[in-house]
């Protein structure tokens, strides 16, 4: 068991934050295992696109969730939009717009921040 894998023992775990590392979209498939997961951080992990989203979509209580820098971008907005419990959202560095962000806002009614 390597990587966040490991993670499925940790079913209480309610905070995560790996930035700079090496984590993939394929990486992030273990993560609904942690269903107490309030706050996940995992910025600055370039190997993170559109598709590793879906796992995340899957986790009941996540509040904060930052992504910059890492290759999430307008598509993938239909995941991002179902992650009703989000208050913070950050998308430093990512590829999208003002409009993207008023799509977004739109959809998620808790969201307090969004960068």
């Amino acid at each position: 068991m390597t990587g966040l894998a490991r993670l499925t023992k940790l079913r209480s775990l309610v905070h995560l934050e790996v930035c700079g590392g090496s984590i993939t979209s394929a990486g992030l498939a273990p993560l609904p295992c942690c269903a107490s997961l309030r706050t996940l951080n995992i910025s600055q992990n370039p190997a993170i696109g559109d598709r590793g989203l879906a796992p995340l979509a899957l986790l009941p209580v996540l509040e904060s969730l930052n992504l910059s820098s890492s290759r999430v971008g307008p598509a993938g907005l239909p995941t991002l939009k179902k992650m009703a419990s989000l208050t913070c959202l950050g998308l430093h560095g990512c590829a999208f717009d003002r409009l993207h962000a008023a799509q977004l806002r739109a959809a998620l009614p808790r969201l307090l921040t969004l960068g």
